[in-house]
């Protein structure tokens, strides 16, 4: 099914100012936030709220280091679906609560699914489970496990897209 498209929310540089500053670090005093942009509080306050009301801004969170909570193994398992049972096996999967991401995915497999574990025996607790699910195809090339050994980059900044002017033809 296709995803229905969406208002497209205009946002100018004022407003990508504040989002990336309150990505750095949304603990930070609107009053504080102004003067290192150049704005007033109520200006960053009225933008959040817009932006919140507009969906842009989904919540406020903390980032935790998974490392320190004694999860040290961190995978994304491929796997292959029945196609008529996809939605069904990622809702199942989604209520496990090691999983972070399921998504319906093109290319090599059907859903990829990341998973945040303390260690190899328990993500072998959670690939049997997950391999139990009715819809998940079972054999050589259905399921793909890849286990990170370092991770390079680990951002959720989303970069808001500007709007560029084309260059006239010459």
């Amino acid at each position: 099914m296709a995803k229905k498209k969406e208002r497209k929310i205009e946002l100018d540089s004022k407003d990508r100012a504040i989002l990336r500053a309150l990505e750095e670090n949304c603990k930070v005093p609107y009053k504080e936030m102004g003067r290192n942009l150049g704005f007033v509080a109520s200006t960053i306050h009225a933008r959040v709220k817009r932006m919140e009301e507009q969906g842009v801004i989904k919540q406020f969170s903390a980032l935790v280091d998974p490392d320190k909570l004694d999860y040290h193994v961190n995978a994304i398992l491929g796997l292959s679906v029945d196609p008529t049972k996809i939605s069904d096996v990622g809702n199942k999967i989604s209520e496990i609560p090691e999983v972070r991401l399921v998504a319906s995915s093109t290319g090599n497999h059907d859903l990829l699914v990341h998973i945040l574990v303390p260690d190899n025996s328990r993500l072998g607790e959670l690939i049997l489970k997950i391999k139990s699910i009715d819809g998940v195809l079972q054999g050589a090339g259905n399921i793909h496990i890849s286990i990170f050994t370092r991770v390079y980059k680990d951002s959720h900044y989303v970069e808001p897209i500007v709007e560029r002017e084309t260059a006239p033809d010459v």
